[in-house]
């Protein structure tokens, strides 16, 4: 019985020892786990947990963890994420096993995957005693995944563009091509890849390929070159290579991507049109016009030698923008406008601009371009061309101002033959009736007829008069020389001269403010303009008080010279008698024996270089006679 009950001792002592070593083992390989796991009752309250847990719950929480702390304890600061652990755990617990998978929510860290299991703890009675919770990372297998899709996709891109895609290893390697590369050199992908690319490259354009091939795998920077490459037909077509490496978020190169378009067409075109435009330049200079050309940006990047021979300029002054300093001032707006027009519309540009010759001098010029268009339509340049037009211009301009000079002496002798018509048929019409009336009366009354005929006489007189004192001015117009003439001095030069009329009158002349004294004009000009106005003031003033003149000169803004001539005189109605003020044999005072033609004089001498005449007057007050002069050039 003793040996039985030492046996039966031995077996239990054994059976326990076997059984602590076993839970030692279990915690060893729980506790060494790199899956996460952790356990609770149905309390929500921690069972057990291994050190992966304690360590990610520290990482993502900062916070330590301890057996039969409640969830509620270890993530009371996060009320959120808490709602949402309690809403699993409670599937769990209710005897519901699922898994999913969530990425990692850890700032600033590489993005992570887990796989998260939840199951229920049963009894032995089968009873739900608490839940578990397995977290393995499977980010190596998602990223894999991802790179494989990523992969695919970007397989069936390449091989569905038409142009060559190639990729690398950081060391340059190529380790794919698309199928256009197969179909471009009639090699299959495979040996492409396993003899190299560099054998289908044009010998001469080797070199350079492979120097900037190393550039790239060396720095890790971008390439692009431009080379032919050997066609399955046998033939070299040009390419554009470019190719830009592909880092990780450390900014470490893990691969290289490159494409190799085929522009053979394209180069073929640029190459004609080089060589056109080569050809062209060769013209220009043969050619004696002033020849520039343009981008579509409208900067200018080609000058003739005649234009550099012309202006004095540099290429470096030239360039670009550069030439505008050539232009006159006053054509800078315009030139540029019309310009910018002609590069926005692709319409053919014509403008005339004053260009500065080397020696300081403007001359005339017009400069007309056209747009340069390539296989597309597209505009690639402006060729334009500068041509001396000085003299011509000069010629036109002069011709232009004669014209208008003619046309202002047609109207005005149009208007002066009417009136010379209508004073010559009043007068001799009175005097044929007045000669049949001599013929029909006794002599008693033939006095008072000859008295009436002697008024038609005179009448006719001052119109013959005023006849030849126009045709005098229009003599004078003719071989009247223009010089610098001073308005003061020629207003005291009249004032001598109607010295006696203005005594008579009790008349006076004042000097108002000047603010010219000078012109360039027709001295004679000046002084009939001015001695007609003073003796229309003095025939027609206001004979119950003295005559008080003013005259000022001020330059108006437009360039023109005023010269004001102010009276005290009875005023005119002008509403009435505006439109015959200025009309030759004119009387707005139906007594005046005068012949009407110094007003007329007047405006007739300040037309005639581009001038007008204004007049204001106030009835009682006075009459302001406002003469703009344009100066003679």
């Amino acid at each position: 019985m003793e040996t039985n009950k030492k046996s039966t001792k031995y077996t239990r002592s054994s059976r326990e020892a076997a059984t602590a070593q076993q839970e030692g083992w279990v915690k060893t390989i729980f506790d060494g786990m790199s899956d996460m796991m952790v356990a609770i009752d149905t309390d929500y309250c921690l069972v057990a947990y291994n050190n992966a847990y304690q360590k990610e719950f520290n990482a993502a929480f900062g916070k330590e963890i301890a057996i039969g702390m409640s969830l509620e304890e270890a993530m009371e600061d996060m009320p959120e994420k808490l709602e949402k652990a309690k809403e699993r755990w409670s599937l769990a617990l209710q005897g519901e096993d699922f898994i999913f998978v969530k990425p990692s929510e850890i700032p600033g860290q590489q993005e992570t995957y887990h796989e998260l299991a939840y199951r229920c703890i049963r009894n032995k009675e089968g009873i739900i005693i608490g839940a578990s919770y397995l977290a393995r990372d499977i980010s190596d297998r998602i990223r894999a995944e991802k790179e494989v899709k990523l992969m695919q996709e970007f397989i069936a891109l390449a091989d569905a563009i038409p142009q060559i895609v190639w990729t690398s290893r950081p060391d340059g390697i190529k380790d794919f091509v698309n199928k256009w590369a197969s179909s471009f050199t009639g090699y299959p992908k495979e040996e492409l890849l396993e003899k190299g690319w560099q054998r289908f490259i044009h010998p001469d354009d080797a070199p350079t390929y492979a120097y900037q091939l190393k550039q790239l795998v060396d720095s890790g920077s971008q390439f692009e070159a431009e080379y032919r490459l050997l066609s399955k037909d046998n033939v070299y077509r040009w390419h554009i290579g470019r190719a830009v490496p592909v880092t990780n978020k450390q900014g470490e190169v893990v691969r290289f991507i490159g494409t190799a378009t085929d522009i053979h067409e394209n180069k073929v075109l640029l190459e004609k049109f080089e060589l056109k435009v080569r050809e062209l330049e060769q013209v220009s200079e043969a050619i004696p016009q002033l020849v520039w050309k343009t981008g579509v940006n409208g900067n200018a990047n080609y000058f003739n030698r005649q234009w550099y021979d012309y202006t004095g300029l540099t290429a470096q002054q030239s360039l670009n923008d550069g030439w505008l300093s050539a232009i006159h001032p006053e054509d800078q707006e315009g030139a540029l406008s019309a310009l910018q027009h002609s590069f926005s519309s692709g319409t053919p540009f014509q403008f005339e601009f004053r260009l500065l010759r080397s020696d300081g001098i403007y001359h005339w010029f017009i400069s007309m371009a056209v747009p340069f268009r390539n296989h597309l339509g597209e505009i690639v340049q402006w060729f334009g061309t500068c041509t001396d037009i000085h003299e011509q211009k000069l010629q036109r301009d002069e011709l232009n101002n004669k014209n208008q000079k003619l046309f202002q002496i047609n109207s005005y002798l149009d208007e002066f033959v009417h009136a010379v018509a209508h004073d010559l048929r009043s007068p001799v019409a009175g005097l044929k009736l007045s000669f049949e009336l001599l013929k029909q009366v006794d002599e008693s009354k033939q006095d008072k007829i000859i008295k009436g005929c002697e008024a038609f006489l005179d009448r006719l007189d001052n119109t013959l008069k005023g006849l030849v004192q126009l045709i005098e001015v229009q003599e004078d117009s003719q071989q009247s020389f223009y010089e610098q003439i001073d308005v003061q001095q020629v207003i005291e030069g009249i004032v001598l001269d109607l010295k006696e009329k203005l005594m008579s009158a009790g008349a006076s002349v004042k000097n108002g403010h000047f603010e010219w004294r000078t012109i360039r004009y027709p001295k004679s000009y000046i002084y009939n303009i001015l001695r007609n106005i003073i003796r229309y003031t003095l025939r027609f003033r206001d004979e119950s008080h003295p005559l008080r003149l003013e005259i000022a000169t001020r330059q108006t803004r437009d360039g023109f010279y005023m010269i004001e001539v102010q009276d005290n005189g009875p005023g005119i109605n002008l509403e009435k008698e505006r439109k015959y003020l200025f009309k030759p044999f004119s009387h707005i005072n139906k007594g005046s024996d005068q012949q009407g033609m110094g007003l007329a004089i007047v405006k007739h001498m300040v037309e005639k270089n581009g001038g007008y005449v204004d007049v204001s007057s106030s009835l009682g007050k006075g009459t302001c006679f406002q003469l703009y002069l344009k100066e003679y050039i």
